[in-house]
């Protein structure tokens, strides 16, 4: 008898999608078709999520500052490392992004959002008040799968393009994956709301729902700006209908390259 049901994890649901995510983060798939999550004591109760959802009917293991669950499944840890190109060895060989094509947009959001929850951390940003960046360490090999995520989270936000900034850490083969776009972070969270996805609270908790950036503002107003433009109304008649400064307006003109009078 399998010590848990692990084709919950390949049908699809956007729970599934989250717990693929976190496992492609967190998990340790061994050539023994054995599948393990090691977690922090302090994050045990996410663990317990994690063996809720899969129906685990074994055993936590517990080391001085860790817990674990195993399960050891014969066809559905091979099935699930088929399915998405997943290496035993997947910190130096991630799956290669063609293997998530099959995904829609909502899914692989779902996806990325476990897979911050396994590897990422969500941090305010000291230079910019309340926002809040998104980074992800990894081998350096990995970068290609973060961006092509990225890439698919922004076009379901329907936000624009993510650039993500990458460093080189100390050890030569790894590097920060960072995105400092805090409208699209926002939209992870509020996804992660509405489809009462089990998130770590911690981490999430970080995002400011309230704030709204300039970027956010600017795609909220243009539209009526645009309208008002054509109309050859004064910039200081639009901003005072819209309650702003004039030098929002003339930003996003000189940006858009828009028309006045």
């Amino acid at each position: 008898m399998n010590q848990a049901n692990l084709s919950k994890l390949t049908d699809g649901s956007y729970e599934s999608c989250y717990w693929l995510g976190f496992l492609l983060a967190d998990g340790h798939f061994s050539k023994r078709n054995r599948l393990e999550v090691e977690l922090s004591l302090k994050d045990e109760d996410h663990l317990k999520k994690y063996a809720t959802y899969i129906e685990f009917r074994g055993d936590f293991h517990y080391r001085r500052r860790s817990c674990m669950a195993g399960v050891s499944d014969h066809e559905m840890v091979p099935r699930i490392c088929a399915q998405y190109g997943i290496h035993s060895n997947k910190t130096c060989h991630p799956p290669e992004h063609a293997m998530f094509e099959g995904l829609t947009d909502l899914q692989i959001v779902c996806l990325f959002i476990g897979f911050i929850d396994g590897d990422g951390s969500l941090t305010n940003d000291k230079g910019r008040r309340n926002t809040c960046n998104l980074s992800l360490a990894g081998h350096k090999n990995s970068l290609s799968l973060l961006t092509y995520f990225v890439s698919r989270v922004a076009h379901a936000s329907n936000i624009g393009i993510a650039f993500p900034t990458i460093r080189q850490t100390k050890r030569g083969d790894y590097a920060q994956f960072q995105v400092r776009n805090h409208a699209l972070n926002k939209f992870l969270k509020q996804t992660a709301l509405d489809l009462k996805l089990p998130i770590m609270d911690r981490k999430w908790r970080q995002i400011d729902m309230k704030l709204v950036t300039g970027t956010e503002r600017r795609k909220m107003f243009e539209p009526e700006i645009r309208k008002m433009l054509s109309e050859q109304t004064p910039v200081s008649i639009i901003a005072s209908k819209l309650g702003v400064k004039d030098w929002f307006i003339y930003n996003l003109i000189k940006d858009r390259k828009l028309q006045t009078v």
